[in-house]
């Protein structure tokens, strides 16, 4: 995705059973449905050779082209699977009459973080928060920093509920500027911090993440939030901070990383007492942890007695009104 912000694509839209033909590989994509528009392209996920993979539309044929460069590159030095996804082809395809440059990769099965945690409960903010950090972490270590960590750059796989980065267009190496960014989530913009790809930067990032997902700030706010200085903005997010969230204890935690220049282990091991009550030792989420349904009592004896009882005494009081009447 995007830095700052852009007008999305006016890349033509497909319809499910639409077929594209590459001119280069002789590959045919069917489209199966949309998965996401951005300013660079549009996204869909399409059947090939009997396998599912994402399908990246754009216009720009050299942004494409580029983008596909800056995947191989960092595919070939982080040499970690499940890292960066897997890149499939290059190409050019015909849609009515024009050409579009396409980029072919792995698709992931998976949701967008803030959907799971709706369909798993506000308990999971912490664990996912604490699985993303590890994932970046891994990153970090290959000499790159991720720079744009928001919502719809992490996808949670549906069978084993492990995050994956998804859009590595801002990836960048650690000590060069950010290559893209998101207000929202760029210590920069909130006056904490510069604008250079470091370990701090995306532990900023990974805070703020916290922070929308645990007490996300209104879009309003975030729109009146625009025409303010950094310094404005660094003074709404102290009171942000020091307000009681639903989760208060996930908000004293991120008061450090939020400054701007901690470390993401910072962030890592400060979550790890939060969650040792309800993880286990690989990771896992425990059982106790999850959400309990209420088991409903069965109705016995001594329920069935108190029942007749007050429908006795009901009738005798009726009664007596009734006589009372006469």
């Amino acid at each position: 995705m995007s830095s700052n912000i852009r007008a999305e694509t006016t890349s033509p839209d497909l319809t499910q059973g639409f077929t594209l033909q590459g001119r280069w590989a002789g590959k045919s994509y069917c489209v199966i449905r949309l998965l996401g528009s951005g300013a660079n392209g549009k996204v869909y996920l399409v059947w090939r050779d009997q396998i599912k993979v994402a399908l990246k539309l754009g216009e720009d044929s050299t942004a494409i082209a580029l983008e596909y460069e800056h995947l191989r590159e960092v595919a070939e030095k982080v040499k970690i699977d499940r890292i960066v996804p897997e890149l499939f082809e290059l190409e050019d395809v015909t849609i009515g009459g024009r050409t579009y440059p396409v980029l072919v990769m792995e698709w992931i099965d998976g949701i967008h973080v803030e959907e799971f945690i709706h369909q798993r409960g506000d308990i999971w903010i912490a664990v996912c928060l604490w699985k993303i950090i590890r994932l970046i972490e891994t990153l970090h270590q290959q000499g790159y920093a991720f720079c744009d960590v928001k919502p719809a750059n992490l996808l949670f796989e549906l069978h084993d509920a492990e995050p994956r980065l998804i859009d590595f267009g801002g990836v960048t190496p650690i000590g060069q500027a950010a290559r893209e960014f998101t207000e929202i989530y760029d210590r920069a913009w909130w006056g904490r911090g510069s604008r250079k790809a470091d370990i701090a930067y995306d532990t900023f990032a990974c805070a703020m993440l916290g922070l929308q997902l645990a007490h996300p700030i209104p879009k309003g706010e975030l729109e009146r939030l625009q025409k303010k200085s950094p310094i404005e903005r660094s003074a709404f997010l102290d009171q942000q901070l020091h307000t009681s969230w639903p989760q208060d204890e996930l908000r004293l935690l991120l008061r450090e990383p939020l400054r701007g220049d901690a470390k993401l282990h910072s962030l890592h091991d400060a979550l790890i007492p939060l969650l040792r009550g309800y993880l286990n030792p690989n990771g896992q989420l425990k059982n106790s942890a999850l959400p309990r349904k209420r088991s409903r009592r069965r109705f016995d004896a001594t329920d069935w007695g108190l029942l007749v009882s007050v429908i006795t005494f009901t009738l005798a009081l009726c009664a007596l009104w009734w006589i009372g009447t006469l």
